[in-house]
């Protein structure tokens, strides 16, 4: 069993990495090319502060304290401002010339008595109401982070005191991403999407500030797994696992699996990049798969380059006494390695041969390795108890000769009036310990060994004629071995 390693999230310094990344300082929000900058003409606000608190407000609070004094941002430009308790809040705004995902990110105070929030709106300009389409409610000494896909217009957001009677300032930035995954915005956990157990979900990290924020529900008590695939080695992504209350758990380190046991209820996993790295065209994948409730042991491991998760479950044998099966599941999917029937062929002008393995019902997978086949990235050799092995052979020859040991002999006059014989050599065996070999980026069958006639070993069937078989190529350096003490 794997342990859920416990790391503290290191986007709580996202403001101090913010800085480094864009090789800036703190920009005070007070001054004059803000201060001179408004929205006008909001008349019909849909959000909590009402008109008269704001009006009431302007007595001592600063001229962005309500919407139509809210100061103009540009960005990737860190600000800074303050606010002075309970209730109030501070205005800012930015036009969108195009479609663009708007990423807003607002540093924590180290109070633990101070609770802001961050809340996006758009401006209708003909009639001046404000329409929420995003917040962020962290709670205190938490930083604040939402996403939004927005069209071109205008759009204002504010940072709420929800608590706290004490002055403290707060740092802030936007930011505009050229390309998105489907799921965005989904960067807080008001915007989170649901998870489905056992479902492989694809997220993109579009800044070095993004978050994929997604839930699952729990409705079982088990052991559950948690992947993290997929991921381009200079990205160092991190899958962390956080309960209904946002307390942090656990996480993942990419392209690596986890496992743990969780209660019934719901929770939160949040997928970002632990120090600002990210490829916005690199689909990464996350999943929760289910351990079952009956299992006796298992495995989980990723390949080597994080595309793929492979789990080895095994589980009793239903009326049978200390006897089990090895289920492997692929991605979340199970793998019908008893219904698998592979063949290879080869041809020339007077001869045919045939070689063919297949799984049945009593077949048990008995090891595993992951490794590469002739061309193929990403293969898994499944080895197993038993499986039907066939073999068949014809060869058109003048010589009887050359055919007199075949299991069955024709003949035949070819067009020119010369006899020629037609030799046929076949066998079929339950034989144990075969090996499945499967190509995972396509999930199909590509071969099979021990014994393959064409790959070196003996032919069952005595046919010795035509020609020497040569090797296949066999890399496969992830050997997990025999299942017995999984």
């Amino acid at each position: 069993m794997h342990n859920v390693e416990l790391i503290l999230p290191k986007n709580e310094n996202l403001i101090k990495e913010a800085v480094t990344v864009l090789g800036g300082n703190v920009v005070p929000l007070k001054i004059a090319s803000h201060r001179n900058s408004k929205v006008e003409n909001i008349t019909n606000m849909k959000h909590k502060l009402l008109v008269e608190e704001a009006v009431a407000a302007l007595n001592d609070e600063p001229v962005n304290s309500q919407p139509s004094g809210a100061y103009l941002i540009d960005f990737d430009t860190i600000y800074s401002d303050s606010i002075s308790g309970q209730g109030k809040r501070r205005w800012y705004f930015f036009q969108l010339a195009e479609r663009k995902k708007i990423t807003l990110y607002m540093s924590p105070t180290s109070d633990t008595t101070v609770d802001n929030d961050l809340i996006l709106y758009k401006l209708d300009t003909a009639t001046g109401a404000l329409t929420e389409l995003a917040r962020s409610q962290n709670g205190p000494a938490t930083y604040e982070l939402l996403s939004y896909v927005g069209e071109s217009g205008v759009y204002l957001f504010c940072v709420a005191a929800y608590a706290g009677d004490t002055a403290n300032e707060f740092s802030f930035m936007a930011r505009l991403s050229e390309k998105w995954d489907a799921r965005e915005g989904d960067d807080s956990i008001y915007q989170a999407q649901e998870q489905f157990i056992g479902t492989i979900v694809k997220h993109t990290i579009d800044n070095s500030i993004d978050q994929d924020v997604s839930f699952f529900k729990i409705t079982n008590a088990g052991i559950y797994s948690l992947m993290l695939m997929n991921v381009p080695p200079e990205c160092n992504y991190q899958l962390q696992l956080l309960d209904s209350n946002a307390n942090l758990i656990g996480s993942v380190a990419k392209n690596t699996t986890s496992t743990v046991r969780l209660n019934a209820g719901g929770y939160i996993l949040r997928l970002l990049s632990s120090d600002g790295t990210f490829d916005v065209d690199a689909e990464v994948g996350v999943m929760v798969a289910a351990v079952p409730d009956n299992a006796t042991g298992y495995q989980v491991w990723n390949t080597e380059d994080g595309t793929h998760c492979i789990e080895i479950i095994c589980v009793p044998i239903t009326g049978a006494t200390n006897k089990y099966r090895y289920n492997v599941r692929i991605d979340g999917k199970m793998l019908d390695y008893q219904h698998c029937a592979v063949e290879t062929v080869k041809a020339t002008a007077n001869t045919q041969s045939k070689c063919s393995m297949n799984t049945s019902l009593d077949t048990n997978a008995i090891g595993v390795a992951v490794g590469q086949y002739s061309g193929h990235k990403n293969t898994l050799l499944l080895s197993m108890d038993n499986a039907i092995y066939a073999e068949s052979h014809s060869m058109k020859s003048y010589n009887f000769s050359d055919v007199s040991s075949a299991s069955h002999i024709s003949s035949g006059t070819d067009q020119y009036g010369m006899g020629y014989y037609i030799g046929n050599w076949s066998c079929v065996e339950q034989l144990p310990n075969m090996n499945l070999i499967l190509d995972m980026d396509t999930m199909k069958e590509i071969d099979f060994r021990n014994p393959n006639w064409f790959y070196g070993n003996a032919s069952l069937a005595g046919y010795k004629v035509c020609g020497s078989p040569k090797s296949a190529n066999f890399i496969f350096n992830n050997k997990i071995g025999i299942f017995e003490g999984i």
